[in-house]
């Protein structure tokens, strides 16, 4: 039997389900305290949407590019929640040298690009 899983509401990463989840995993959201406590404080899904409309068809944004800073490390981690979670709607991709990749295993720096 499969365990089942479900995507967190906050950082867009699949999760599976506990043991300690078992009288309520109907209403588990999120896969995390960190998750819970700060659920979309971090919203970038709509400035990489207009990142992307705004760009060629097939072009993609590296998530330094939407923090606006040239520092790289600069909320990148909180741009990664928030494409995680357009993957999971089906808007983006994540892209790493020209290879659409797994946004839970990916690792180092990656692009995105509307489907």
């Amino acid at each position: 039997m499969a365990i089942p899983s479900k995507m967190c509401a906050s950082c867009g990463r699949s999760f599976e389900y506990r043991k300690k989840w078992a009288k309520n995993w109907a209403e588990v959201k999120y896969c995390s305290d960190e998750c819970r406590r700060n659920k979309t404080k971090f919203d970038y899904r709509e400035r990489i949407l207009s990142e992307l409309k705004s760009r060629p068809r097939g072009a993609t944004i590296a998530a330094h590019e939407i923090s606006g800073t040239d520092d790289k490390s600069a909320d990148v981690e909180t741009i990664k929640r928030s494409a995680r979670l357009l993957v999971g709607s089906g808007e983006i991709e994540f892209v790493q040298n020209g290879r659409v990749v797994d946004p839970d295993t990916a690792r180092g720096e990656v692009f995105f690009r509307l489907r």
